[in-house]
C-alpha cells in the first residue's frame, strides 16, 4: 500500500512538472533530442580523419598509463584528454567511444545557448538558438568527430550563458561558473579567448555601454558595486585551471613547448599561407546568411532600442573570425568557433520587447504555427547535414579502404606490441598502440622541427615496435627515415602510391626467406593476398605473395 501510494504520489509530480514546463522548453529539448538521433546514425562511419587519429592514439597510450606531456605528444591543453578518457576505457577504446563522449559534451552547448538567447530576449530565442546551433552543419560535424573543437566551444557557450545570466541580478554562483567553464574551455582548446568579450560585458555594463562622460561615472559606481562578482570569476578560473597548473608542474618545458611552442613555431613555418585562410571562409558559404542576418539584426536593434547586447555578441563572432584569420594553419574544423556569437545575436530577432513592439504578439496558433515552421526548416537542414557528413564519410572509407589496411595491421602485429605510423586512423582500427612520442605525426610538428627523422629512428629502435605503416605522405618529408626503415624492416605488403607496411624481420631468420620457404616458424600463421584464411606457413604454396602472420 505503501509503495503504491509512493508511485501515485511520483506520477502526480511529474505530471505537475510536465504541467508547469512551457511549451517553448519542450520543443526546445524535442529539437536536441532529434539532433541526437540524426549524429547517432552517423557516429560509427568509418572515416580517415587524421586528427582523430591523433587524440585517439594519444587516449590508448594516456589510459595505459602513459604521463600526458611528459610521455604523450599532446599539441593541445588536456583537458579533452582527461574529459574523454572515461567515455574512451568504457566504450572499448575505440574512436567510436571517443565521438559518444564528444556528443555528449556538444549537448552542454545546445543548453547554454538556449539559457543564454533565453536570458537575453525570451522564450522564443531560445528555440530559435537551439534549432540553429543543433543543425549548423559545422557544429553537427564536429559533434560527431574526436576533436577538440566541439567541446571547446561547448563550454565557451556555457561560459556566457552563465555571465549573461548573472547580467541585472548579481549572482555570485553563476559568475563563478561563468569563470569556470571559460578556463575549462581554454584548456580544451586555446581559441575560444573572444568569449572574454561577452563575458566581461555582461559583468561590467549590467545596463548597457555607457554613452556619455556621466555615464562612465555610474559605471564607476556599478564596477565598485560588483566587484565581488570579478572575485568569484577569479575564484571558478582558479579551480578550473587547479589540475592543469598540477600537470604543468610537474613538466613545464615539455607541456609549454607542446602546447605553446609548437603553434608558435607552425605560425612562422606557415606563415605564406595566410592568404588561404580566406578562401577557407569561402568555402563554407552556407553560413552566410546566419553571419548578414545576425549583423543586420543588432544594428537595427541598436538604432532602435540602443540594446548593445547584439554587438557585443557580433564582436564575439568577429573577433573569433579575426582569430582565425591570423591562425597559420587553419583548418575546416577550426571554422565552428565563429557559429555561437552570430547564432546568439540572430536569436535577438524572437525578442520579447521586439515582437511587441512591431505589434506581433504571437499567442495561441500563430504561436504553433511559427514554432512548427522552424522545426520544419530546421529538421530540413538536419537532414541536408546528415546527408552531406554521412556521404563524406561513407566516400572516404571507401576510396581509401582503410578497414582491409586495419584487418593486414592486426594479423601481422599483436595487441602488447608498437606501431609506428603517419596515419594514426589505421592503428587504432587494428586497436594497436602507437609509442606514446610519436601518437602525433603531423605535418604541423614536422614542418616546425618539432618531430625529426632522429627522433622517429629513436622510438623504431625499441623492440616492441615492430610495423611500420608508411601510408599518409608525411613521413616523406622527414630525409633518411625510410632509408632507415628499409633497412632495418621488410616491405610485406604494397598498397599504392608509395605506401607500404613493413615489420621488423625476426632475428636469424629473414622474412624474405621464410615467405619462400614454406616452413612453419612458431607464433606465426601464413595468408596469400588473395584472403585465404591464416594456416601453418607449412604446404600451403608459399609464394612472395604470402604474408607472415601473428
Amino acid at each position: 500500500m505503501a509503495i503504491k501510494l509512493k508511485l501515485d504520489h511520483a506520477r502526480s509530480f511529474l505530471i505537475q512538472q510536465y504541467r508547469r514546463t512551457p511549451a517553448e522548453v519542450w520543443l526546445a529539448i524535442g529539437l536536441a533530442l532529434v539532433g541526437v538521433f540524426l549524429r547517432l546514425k552517423v557516429i560509427p562511419f568509418v572515416t580517415n580523419n587524421y586528427d582523430e587519429g591523433v587524440y585517439t592514439a594519444a587516449l590508448r597510450s594516456f589510459t595505459a598509463g602513459n604521463a600526458l606531456y611528459r610521455q604523450v605528444y599532446m599539441a593541445q591543453p588536456p583537458y579533452f584528454i582527461l574529459l574523454l578518457a572515461p567515455w574512451f576505457i568504457l566504450g572499448g577504446k575505440t574512436i567510436v567511444a571517443a565521438r559518444y563522449g564528444v556528443l555528449f559534451y556538444s549537448l552542454f552547448g545546445v543548453i547554454g545557448v538556449w539559457a543564454l538567447a533565453r536570458s537575453l530576449s525570451g522564450p522564443l530565442a531560445g528555440l530559435l538558438a537551439v534549432a540553429a546551433l543543433t543543425f549548423d552543419p559545422l557544429y553537427f560535424t564536429q559533434s560527431v568527430s574526436a576533436q577538440a573543437e566541439a567541446p571547446a566551444v561547448a563550454m565557451m557557450i556555457v561560459a556566457v550563458a552563465f555571465a549573461a545570466s548573472a547580467k541585472n541580478k548579481p549572482d555570485m554562483r553563476k559568475t563563478f561558473f561563468a569563470g569556470f567553464f571559460f578556463t575549462v574551455g581554454i584548456l580544451i582548446k586555446l581559441f575560444i579567448v573572444p568569449a572574454i568579450i561577452p563575458i566581461l560585458y555582461f559583468l561590467l555594463f549590467p545596463y548597457g555601454l555607457p554613452r556619455a562622460p556621466k555615464s562612465w561615472s555610474a559605471m564607476w559606481i556599478i564596477f565598485q558595486e560588483r566587484r565581488r562578482l570579478f572575485a568569484f570569476l577569479g575564484l571558478g578560473i582558479w579551480v578550473a585551471a587547479l589540475p592543469a597548473m598540477v600537470l604543468f608542474l610537474q613538466d613545464p618545458s615539455a607541456m609549454w613547448n607542446q602546447v605553446i611552442g609548437l603553434h608558435v613555431a607552425a605560425t612562422g613555418a606557415y606563415a605564406q599561407n595566410r592568404l588561404n585562410n580566406i578562401s577557407l571562409f569561402f568555402s563554407i558559404w552556407w553560413e552566410a546568411p546566419l553571419v548578414v542576418g545576425a549583423t543586420a539584426i543588432s544594428i537595427w536593434l541598436y538604432k532602435k532600442q540602443q540594446c548593445a547586447d547584439g554587438l557585443i555578441l557580433l564582436l564575439w563572432g568577429y573577433s573569433s573570425i579575426v582569430v582565425l584569420l591570423i591562425q597559420t594553419p587553419l583548418f575546416d574544423h577550426h571554422l565552428v568557433l565563429i557559429v555561437p556569437g552570430f547564432i546568439a545575436s540572430l536569436s535577438l530577432i524572437a525578442q520579447d520587447t521586439l515582437l511587441a513592439s512591431v505589434r506581433f504578439q504571437i499567442r495561441g496558433a500563430a504561436q504553433t504555427a511559427i514554432a512548427g515552421f522552424l522545426v520544419v526548416v530546421f529538421l530540413s537542414a538536419g537532414a541536408v547535414t546528415l546527408h552531406r557528413v554521412s556521404s563524406d564519410a561513407q566516400t572516404t572509407a571507401s576510396d581509401l579502404s582503410i578497414t582491409a589496411v586495419a584487418f593486414e595491421l592486426d594479423a601481422l602485429t599483436s595487441p602488447q606490441e608498437y606501431v609506428v605510423t603517419d596515419d594514426q586512423v589505421i592503428a587504432d582500427l587494428a586497436n594497436r598502440n602507437i609509442p606514446p612520442e610519436l601518437v602525433d605525426t603531423s605535418s604541423v610538428r614536422i614542418a616546425s622541427g618539432s618531430l625529426t627523422s632522429a627522433d622517429v629512428i629513436q622510438q623504431l629502435q625499441n623492440p616492441q615496435v615492430v610495423a611500420v605503416l608508411w601510408y599518409s605522405g608525411r613521413f616523406n618529408a622527414l630525409p633518411g627515415l625510410l632509408a632507415y626503415v628499409k633497412a632495418h624492416f621488410t616491405a610485406v605488403i604494397h598498397y599504392g602510391g608509395g605506401r607500404v607496411l613493413y615489420i621488423r624481420t625476426p632475428p636469424a631468420l629473414p622474412v624474405a626467406a621464410v615467405k619462400n620457404s614454406g616452413s612453419m616458424i612458431s607464433g606465426y600463421k601464413c595468408r596469400d593476398s588473395q584472403g585465404a584464411a591464416p594456416a601453418p606457413c607449412a604446404g600451403i604454396g608459399v609464394s612472395p605473395n604470402t604474408f607472415l602472420y601473428k
